[in-house]
């Protein structure tokens, strides 16, 4: 636990065949704070009424909370309730702690052992500062001031109680409920947490009722515009099938992607494609394309070109 930077985004990475870094997409939407000072305590309430209101009271590991939800998925048909506290949940989410979330018993116990060694080592509002500063809420944006701004266009000093229970909301299911197409289940999910603050006292009725009735305004989305790479076309296209296939979220969830490309060919087709423009730049020659194919199974491992080429192989 000690030396690890919780605030440093783990971006996501694509690779040639041959081990070099073709591209990185760096997740800049991240504007950690300071202190939890700076967050409204309604912001902060809006999580603890959702993802765990005992927080201040255990040690990392909730009992209570655990048993209650083994109990009501033993006795329920209905969607399966969670028993993780949020340091819990913190140690899950942050990749840098290497506990991943596959369900099963060896990674339980280690994300187990993390959260009650952070309670040791972090006061209360240290750790739920880590959450806020690093949990997921969608569109690419880590943090709860970058998902006020990415969501809302404001700074999380300067939420609503109803955008304040949106974002908490989201932290359970981020993909699902930022889509547009969701947003009557984002709208369901934020009327979740409201209740749950007016049943542990967080809100009055007045409160609760106006929140609950005030339209949810989410700002356009922005289109990224983060990329540093190499081969560029190559990637676009790479990026292209990624998108399509996985969704923007995941592409950006720290991946390492590795594709057919060979670098030195690469290399390679560079050069060739400049020289033989240099040598007809006199009779007007001003593009050209190179595609390197493996014959055997049609990868692509080189390509060069001055205008966009389409290609149709897979290439991850």
């Amino acid at each position: 636990v000690n030396g690890i930077d919780l605030n440093e985004p783990m971006a996501t990475t694509i690779w040639s065949q041959d081990g070099v870094k073709l591209a990185t997409l760096r997740v800049e939407n991240r504007k950690p704070l300071k202190e939890l000072s700076q967050i409204p305590k309604y912001v902060k309430e809006a999580t603890l009424a959702i993802e765990d209101h005992r927080f201040y009271s255990h040690a990392g590991i909730d009992m209570k909370g655990t048993l209650r939800a083994v109990w009501a998925n033993l006795s329920s048909n209905r969607s399966s309730q969670g028993g993780s506290t949020l340091t819990q949940q913190l140690v899950r989410n942050v990749k840098q702690f290497g506990v991943g979330k596959e369900k099963k018993l060896e990674r339980k116990v280690r994300e187990a052992f993390i959260a009650l060694r952070l309670e040791q080592l972090y006061s209360k509002d240290d750790i739920l500062l880590l959450y806020l500063n690093n949990i997921y809420y969608g569109r690419g944006a880590y943090g709860i001031e970058a998902g006020a701004q990415t969501f809302f266009g404001k700074s999380v000093a300067n939420l609503t109680l109803n955008e304040a229970a949106m974002l908490a909301g989201m932290a359970q299911r981020p993909s699902d409920f930022s889509r547009s197409s969701q947003r009557q289940s984002a709208i369901e999910r934020r009327n979740e947490v409201l209740a749950k603050m007016l049943e542990y006292g967080y809100v009055n009725d007045y409160a609760y009722n106006k929140a609950k009735n005030d339209p949810v305004k989410f700002i356009p989305r922005k289109p990224p515009n983060n990329f540093d790479f190499k081969a560029p076309y190559f990637v676009t296209y790479v990026l292209r099938q990624l998108f399509n296939k996985y969704g923007t979220d995941f592409v950006y969830s720290g991946l390492k992607v590795e594709t057919t490309l060979n670098w030195n060919m690469q290399q390679w087709a560079d050069q060739t494609i400049q020289k033989g423009l240099d040598r007809d730049a006199g009779i007007g020659a001003n593009q050209g394309a190179l595609v390197s194919l493996d014959n055997r199974t049609g990868y692509i491992r080189s390509e060069e070109h001055t205008s966009e080429l389409q290609s149709h192989s897979d290439l991850v």
